[in-house]
């Protein structure tokens, strides 16, 4: 008889020696094909780790298993110390000599206790679960099982100063390590010591397409054998990986305090929707920023806090933000819409297309080909939009108060300067354009337009490569207008 069932469902381990009882189901002594299938679950752990259980019961009818207080101890490997559950039930076992079949795995009461920290959890249930092959190890066993549903309830941890709790965790279509979907609500992160306090919250956590089989492809071994100096580009490797075919995610309600911050961070969503995806990676899609509010104090030199003083609120900046990203492959052109908005301030709508982009931009290019891709670029065209929300006025009252003008005078001085560098500068018509652009800006508080509308194909590597001001002026072709409502 396979160790199949056994090993293919220590993804969660305690589930293991409860499915292998299923095997019963086609022996005519159930108890006996029980303690087999226990004997080889024990033989499939890890050196050192102990496998124990209360009574079990095995019912034909329903075939299923029922198991109380399951324990492993693994005696300190990768970290682990002793898992425990109050009672294990496995139903709906359907083995066979490709795979194994469960149609539920209900875990109730579950423990981690190791020597600096706890773990637990209210229940643990999977849905519709299958084992395929014959895994050897935990590690295949996890690569070879597929979860239509996997859901954990009432988390609690706890690690040195650190608690961590959360509501409820989703994960469906798992299928060797990749996710089809993870979505988690009501997670806490907290640190007991004020001096290192962290205080973290998030409503609500969505990814859609997240690959964790990097991750559990190492082995704890292999893990620990990462020099600390070389640990900080290995998470970075590593996440790269495990995200980089995500077509979707969602951040909500997500609070953060910590020592280092004077005042509380808040967000109210972070998105990535609509992606697109072209021979398997991700190229572009629609995010979106809303709500972002911080201090003002650590971003804000002392000087220009004044300008604030007028606006509401005076010690907070709030930010919006969205992008809009797609790659062409007939044109081999890659297109940018952004709109950022620092609520009450201002708002900046940016529209770029570059050409000549052969390859669509992903996450896992490596960083040469991406530097070469986008230095063979060229810009095809640009438009962007400035509209004052309510910062120029007080700006303007503050710097003329500071060098003792009135608004008038220093808008005047500001022209005068802008002019004076144009003409030093030989930018040409372009530059008195540009000049008139800022005067009506100044004066009415309106939009201020710039458009870049190369004549020809202007690879970005030739802006580089331009003499003087006046040869990128020649390179870009802008147009500076201002926008009345």
């Amino acid at each position: 008889m396979s160790k199949r069932a056994w090993v293919g469902l220590s993804a969660a381990v305690l589930v293991i020696a409860v499915a292998g009882g299923g095997y019963a189901l086609l022996l005519s002594s159930a108890n006996d094909a029980v303690e087999r299938n226990i004997a080889q679950f024990r033989d499939s752990l890890p050196a050192g780790a102990v496998f124990t259980h209360g009574a079990y019961d095995v019912d034909l009818l329903e075939r299923s298993v029922t198991m109380a207080s399951p324990t492993v101890d693994f005696n300190g490997y990768g970290g682990l110390g002793v898992w425990t559950a109050a009672q294990a039930v496995v139903s709906g076992l359907e083995p066979d000599e490709t795979e194994t079949r469960a149609a539920r795995i209900l875990l109730e009461d579950v423990s981690l206790s190791e020597l600096d920290g706890s773990l637990r959890l209210e229940v643990v249930e999977a849905q519709d679960v299958v084992i395929a092959g014959d895994p050897l190890d935990l590690r295949s066993g996890l690569l070879q099982t597929r979860i239509a549903s996997l859901r954990a309830g009432g988390l609690e941890a706890a690690a040195g100063d650190v608690t961590f709790a959360l509501g409820e965790l989703l994960m469906t279509e798992v299928d060797g390590g990749k996710l089809g979907d993870l979505r988690f609500d009501d997670l806490t992160i907290e640190t007991r010591e004020p001096e290192d306090r962290i205080n973290l919250t998030v409503g609500f956590f969505s990814a859609a397409d997240l690959d964790l089989s990097p991750l559990i492809s190492l082995t704890p071994t292999e893990l620990a054998a990462v020099p600390d100096q070389q640990a900080f580009d290995f998470a970075v490797e590593l996440g790269r990986d495990m995200v980089s075919g995500l077509t979707g995610y969602a951040i909500e309600q997500l609070r953060f305090e910590s020592a280092g911050l004077p005042e509380l961070m808040e967000l109210a969503a972070l998105r990535l929707t609509d992606a697109q995806i072209i021979d398997g990676q991700v190229v572009g899609g629609f995010s979106e920023l809303r709500g972002l509010s911080i201090p003002l104090g650590p971003i804000v030199p002392s000087d220009a806090m004044p300008i604030f003083s007028s606006l509401s609120p005076q010690d907070r900046l709030s930010l919006s933000a969205s992008l809009d990203q797609r790659y062409d492959p007939a044109a081999e052109s890659l297109s940018f819409v952004q709109d950022v908005v620092l609520h009450d301030l201002f708002e900046l709508e940016i529209a770029l297309r570059l050409g000549n982009i052969t390859s669509p931009p992903h996450l896992r290019m490596s960083e040469l080909d991406l530097q070469v891709t986008m230095l063979s670029a060229s810009l095809d065209e640009a438009d962007a939009v400035l509209t004052d929300l309510g910062l120029l006025q007080p700006a303007l009252e503050v710097f003329a108060a500071q060098r003792g003008l009135t608004e008038e005078e220093l808008i005047g001085q500001l022209i005068v300067d802008a002019a004076e560098a144009v003409q030093a500068l030989q930018l040409g018509a372009p530059g008195l354009q540009a000049v008139q652009a800022l005067e009506a800006f100044l004066l009415d508080t309106g939009r201020l337009r710039i458009v870049l509308a190369p004549r020809e194909e202007t690879p970005l590597l030739s802006f580089g490569l331009a003499r003087t001001p006046s040869d990128v002026m020649e390179l870009l072709n802008p147009s500076f207008t201002v926008l009345t409502d």
